[in-house]
């Protein structure tokens, strides 16, 4: 890697949180999951940062994103007080957690 920039995304919303999940010899290329302020959450194609995927997640800002060690899943959690679990596509799995407070990390 030389700092040079390969390729823009547009995104039409802030940004409040990025994950990478490097391929690490899987075969697969790179994915940055986002979230945004709009409550999406959005998957980022590492070779191209073109966006693969884009899902209503939250009510609210979506605040925090991660994936899990092996990057077959990610969380989300976010204004609305749900913390969601994800599949590696960004198919929604299950959401473990409702509050009636904002989830912030």
């Amino acid at each position: 890697v030389d700092g040079s920039v390969v390729s823009k995304s547009k995104i039409d919303s802030s940004v409040t949180s990025i994950a990478w999940m490097p391929s690490v010899g899987r075969g697969q290329t790179d994915v940055f999951a986002i979230c945004c302020t709009d409550g999406t959450l959005r998957l980022i194609a590492g070779s191209t940062l073109r966006e693969e995927r884009k899902v209503q997640a939250h009510h609210g800002a979506a605040i925090q994103v991660g994936w899990n060690l092996d990057g077959s899943a990610m969380y989300s959690g976010g204004e609305d007080g749900e913390i969601k679990v994800w599949s590696k596509t960004a198919n929604l799995r299950n959401t473990p957690v409702r509050s009636q407070h904002a989830v912030y990390a």
